[in-house]
């Protein structure tokens, strides 16, 4: 699969109004790119630091759900650009290898915010969770 270049961002201002979007399975298996309502967006909407290719990757040096081996919960914190993501093995909907929740918001946060922020924009993704995310 050959990765195309991903134009640089402009890092989000603390004041900008949170952007939050979330990769993974709604509903059914397949992996999608979704706001906060749940609405499927279009690769040119959807205006991340990270290409498609990134976020979709699997387990690897750049990988954004897992490092090594996959275990439900175990989640993955990254920063690029002003952006957060926490991913994390999830086979809640899809139970092959490889299922993951990734969720993205334009600022730089850690684990604990990250986790209780993430909760209150997607609920009904959380919860469907029977595992602890951490």
């Amino acid at each position: 699969m050959r990765t195309r270049k991903h134009p640089r961002m402009e890092p989000p201002s603390p004041e900008a109004p949170l952007r939050w979007r979330y990769f993974g399975c709604v509903g059914r298996a397949g992996h999608y790119l979704f706001d906060t309502r749940l609405s499927w967006l279009h690769a040119r909407e959807y205006r991340l630091p990270w290409t498609l290719e990134e976020i979709d990757t699997h387990p690897g040096p750049a990988c954004l759900y897992s490092r090594g081996v996959e275990v439900e919960g175990r989640a993955v914190l990254t920063h690029r650009e002003g952006w957060t993501a926490l991913g994390f093995p999830d086979r809640s909907v899809d139970h092959r290898g490889g299922s993951k929740s990734i969720f993205f918001v334009n600022r730089l946060w850690w684990s604990a915010e990250m986790i209780a922020s993430a909760r209150e924009a997607f609920p009904s993704v959380w919860a469907r969770y029977a595992f602890k995310v951490g």
